[in-house]
């Protein structure tokens, strides 16, 4: 894949990810079909304790990945959480392209 696909990809990404596309459900992270990015890699999950705030985050590999499994984070219970999505294009941390934030989601893990 050459530099100006990547970018006209990555620009791609940046207008769609000005939506609000992102959305919690049965605590999973998912997000509309329409707007999976053509060429992606894959997506990172980041989260976080204040809103715009992400200390940590998750990689999920995958142009046609849609959801994650909010379970699947070292998330502690009854504290809530401000998610958001970018995604990247390319394979070596050196040459790894990525898109800015989706729209930020709230989530709390309750206890069952």
């Amino acid at each position: 894949m050459n530099n100006l696909t990547t970018t006209l990809m990555l620009l791609l990404a940046k207008n769609i990810f000005t939506k609000d596309f992102l959305f919690v459900k049965n605590d999973e992270l998912q997000w509309d079909e329409a707007y999976i990015t053509p060429g992606a890699t894959g997506y990172y999950i980041y989260y976080g304790v204040k809103p715009g705030e992400y200390i940590e985050k998750v990689r999920s590999k995958g142009m046609y990945i849609q959801k994650f499994d909010l379970r699947k984070l070292p998330l502690k219970e009854n504290i809530t959480y401000y998610l958001s999505v970018t995604t990247y294009i390319g394979n070596n941390i050196c040459d790894r392209s990525e898109s800015h934030y989706s729209n930020e989601v709230i989530y709390k893990l309750e206890v069952k």
